[in-house]
């Protein structure tokens, strides 16, 4: 996968638009569009850029893999720590639904045992 479809497939999840992302750049959609389609060689000060914009490391962004997003889950001591490039409003949903998640675990725990 090239460079270039890895910054436009972290943009699509991330769920920001290419006008986002020029106007962020102080570029036009049109030049950034180039950039996604490979018709525009991309330098490293703005690779540094996009993955600023992107909220990712360069280097995350550039060995950025799809499947890193589902399979990104690792088990630790005390619980499970998820892909670190989520934004925060991602890791805050993700949060409240775990928090739900466990509440409704203590109340069927406690339904059972008082049959």
């Amino acid at each position: 996968m090239s460079i270039a479809h890895k910054i436009r497939r972290i943009r699509e999840i991330k769920n920001y638009s290419q006008e986002f992302v020029a106007q962020k750049l102080d570029i036009s959609p049109k030049a950034y569009s180039k950039i996604e389609n490979e018709e525009t060689k991309l330098s490293v000060d703005r690779l540094y850029q996009i993955a600023e914009i992107l909220e990712v490391k360069p280097e995350d962004l550039m060995n950025f893999d799809e499947k890193m997003i589902f399979y990104n889950i690792n088990n630790h001591d005390n619980g499970i720590v998820v892909n670190k490039s989520l934004s925060d409003g991602e890791k805050n949903a993700y949060e409240k639904l775990i928090a739900h998640l466990q509440e409704e675990i203590v109340f069927l725990r406690s339904q059972l045992t008082k049959k």
